[in-house]
């Protein structure tokens, strides 16, 4: 016992300043504190009951990503129902939106602003200003009522900067990584540069990678951390704006004859330029973003996006009529501009419209419409038909504008 540290004869962590943690024969925490926990055959965490007795169970997709939280309750015959539940949505790897909220995230997987909150944290984790648990907060993890994390294979202690249990795979370690011998540190010593999302192998993120092409233009390479199979989702890249897309806008892409693809109705009360006008605020906000840190200008990206397109933002067209057919016309230009915005910053096709499927997911789960198809697999991509077909409008028009069209 060093530290208020105890351990069990497998080297598991079972008292951490005074919290009490057991553990099973696969080294998976069961107990911490006053909670309870069950997992999967694959060693993720699928149950919790709280402090208060309260039951939850977590849903994850294909890749292992946390997509659901529902509470088990008990109705007035005795019988167990899934109760209420949050939400995750994920957008070019990153998490967009974690338990509903929409979030931001920096290049190790922070959360570094919920709900427009700041967070902010010490090297190995620790918050500078504590807020609520559970959340997301540090390098990916959740962080439990306990104070721990929970990260995915493993639970790590960032007021302690270590994991508390041993990497159960001893090759992970060898005699040219120093780092390595210490079987439950955190990413070799160096949180700064690598991240660790399975609790099993440090990783280095990358996510951004800055230069100059032969014109002068700045470019950003914007790597999926999920590894995406279809090659156009590894990298998007938002090329060809000027240094730092001076302007306000991605502009045109030369002189030409042709003719603009034609418009949609506007709904009342709209400028005549409104889609251009959304266009350059969106490249106005990025150019911002890259000005004040270049490493989260995406994410920040993002996170103006949800902003803005969320139920009743500001480009949420929809909400802001009552009566037809101004409420049909201010659907289908807010369809077109989404398309149009996200074509701006070079988004491909499949790209934005799963995006827009990933958000039409998230209604139905809340239980409002659903659309069909699977985002980045068969169209609509989670879409509704309808809406999906307003998109690839304005999606086509604005390729056709930056490529010099003419409109009538």
């Amino acid at each position: 016992n060093s530290g208020g540290f105890t351990y069990d004869a497998n080297g598991n962590m079972t008292n951490v300043s005074g919290l009490t943690n057991t553990f099973d024969v696969e080294n998976r925490i069961v107990t911490s504190g006053n909670e309870v926990y069950a997992y999967a055959p694959n060693n993720q965490r699928v149950y919790k009951k709280d402090a208060s007795g309260n039951e939850w169970v977590y849903l994850h997709d294909v890749a292992g990503r946390r997509i659901a939280t529902y509470q088990l309750l008990y109705n007035g015959n005795g019988q167990l129902v899934i109760a209420g539940g949050t939400g995750n949505v994920y957008f070019a790897g990153r998490p967009i939106i974690l338990d509903s909220a929409p979030v931001v995230t920096d290049r190790l997987g922070s959360v570094v602003s919920r709900n427009g909150a700041a967070a902010d944290y010490f090297p190995y984790g620790e918050e500078k200003v504590a807020s609520a648990n559970p959340a997301e907060k540090f390098g990916t993890y959740l962080r439990d009522a306990t104070g721990l994390d929970y990260a995915d294979q493993r639970y790590y202690s960032s007021a302690s900067g270590r994991f508390l249990s041993s990497d159960p795979y001893q090759a992970s370690g060898g005699a040219a990584d120093p780092g390595s011998w210490h079987r439950s540190g955190y990413v070799g010593g160096d949180p700064i540069n690598y991240l660790d999302p399975s609790g099993l192998n440090k990783q280095n993120p990358d996510p951004t990678a800055w230069g100059i092409d032969g014109g002068g233009n700045r470019w950003a390479g914007i790597i999926s951390l999920t590894g995406w199979s279809e090659g156009e989702l590894q990298t998007t890249y938002f090329a060809g704006f000027g240094p730092v897309m001076a302007g306000g806008g991605a502009g045109g892409g030369g002189s030409s004859n042709t003719k603009c693809p034609e418009t949609v109705p506007q709904p009342p009360g709209l400028g005549p330029n409104q889609l251009q006008a959304n266009v350059n605020a969106a490249h106005d906000f990025y150019n911002q973003a890259l000005k004040a840190d270049s490493e989260s200008a995406f994410n920040v990206l993002m996170g103006f996006f949800i902003a803005q397109f969320r139920v009743n933002g500001d480009w949420d067209y929809k909400a802001k009529y009552d009566t037809q057919p101004d409420q049909s016309n201010a659907r289908i230009f807010g369809n077109f501009n989404f398309g149009a915005v996200l074509q701006s910053f070079n988004f491909s096709y499949k790209f934005t419209q799963s995006a827009a499927g990933a958000a039409q997911i998230l209604i139905c789960a809340s239980g409002g419409a659903c659309g069909t198809g699977t985002p980045f697999v068969a169209y609509p991509y989670g879409d509704q038909v309808s809406d999906a077909v307003d998109i690839k409008k304005g999606y086509d028009y604005e390729a056709a504008k930056r490529a010099g069209c003419k409109d009538p």
